[in-house]
């Protein structure tokens, strides 16, 4: 039978970063509080010292900035159940 062992060393590191990444997702879901939507990317705005969604041309395309059926995420539509996702066909 094994043992679960805790990594005390790194517990705090650990933790700062899932603070890091919870404080980041609330305010990107701030920014849609209707859909729950977050941006696929981000920049870093050093005068503002936060994370913004991107103006597009990130991945060079066409359909950058388009809104396709895998933008929803279902853990947030979740919490959102009274929004429909656009699904493909």
């Amino acid at each position: 039978m094994s043992t679960l062992q805790v990594d005390t060393e790194r517990t705090q590191k650990w933790k700062t970063v899932i603070d890091a990444i919870v404080e980041l997702l609330q305010q990107q879901l701030a920014l849609h509080p209707d859909t729950g939507l977050l941006a696929d990317f981000l920049v870093y705005n050093k005068s503002e010292k936060r994370y913004k969604p991107s103006k597009g041309k990130i991945l060079e395309r066409v359909s950058d900035g388009d809104f396709g059926y895998n933008a929803c995420r279902q853990v947030l539509h979740d919490q959102y159940p009274e929004h429909q996702c656009i699904k493909a066909r």
